[in-house]
């Protein structure tokens, strides 16, 4: 059974997954989430769950979790391709700013985010 790595800025997603000992919190813009899941599928990983963000824009939603899983044998173009797609079209967004949104914005932000991981982790991507 291959390892499951999820890299999330999302402190709620975070939370939820710590136990398992497989999130690596990166904090900070969504771009940090990308980079980090890029750089496992240089190595040989990959993706379990699309990098891209659902229903929202880019630059609209300031959380994001991609899960990997932790092969580590060959590249796997595809994921790599899906990847970079996806940090390319979040720097196409980056203009749109984050509007000051409230608490109860936010929490939906984070709640859509985790929903589109357990999706993925339970292979229904």
């Amino acid at each position: 059974m291959k390892r499951i790595i999820i890299f999330t800025n999302n402190p709620a997603a975070a939370m939820k997954y710590e136990m398992t000992g497989s999130v690596k919190f990166t904090g900070g813009p969504v771009i940090n989430v990308l980079n980090a899941a890029r750089d496992a599928v240089r190595k040989g990983a990959e993706l379990i769950s699309n990098p891209l963000p659902g229903h929202t824009r880019h630059g609209l939603s300031p959380y994001r979790s991609v899960a990997v899983s932790q092969a580590e044998s060959h590249l796997d173009f595809s994921s790599l391709r899906r990847i970079e797609d996806a940090m390319a079209a979040y720097k196409k967004d980056v203009g749109l700013k984050y509007k000051a949104y409230n608490d109860a914005i936010l929490a939906d932000f984070k709640t859509e985010d985790i929903e589109l991981l357990d999706a993925a982790l339970r292979g229904g991507e």
